[in-house]
């Protein structure tokens, strides 16, 4: 990725524990970002998720051009 890439994840409302993209992100040196989402089921890597689009638009705002 180029430098100054950010990174946006979608992240499922009660994972706690999976944090790969954040950790790839820190070791990237890049920008993290992330919004909450309600999935259908607790296994993140395997679940639909119904997107925040009021998060993902607040967090899109919040990142540099």
């Amino acid at each position: 990725m180029p430098e100054h890439s950010s990174v946006v994840e979608l992240r499922n409302q009660g994972d706690d524990t999976t944090q790969c993209y954040f950790n790839l992100a820190n070791a990237l040196r890049l920008r993290y970002y992330y919004t909450l989402n309600q999935g259908d089921s607790e296994d993140t890597i395997m679940t639909d998720f119904k997107i925040d689009l009021i998060a993902l638009q607040e967090v899109i705002s919040q990142m540099p051009d």
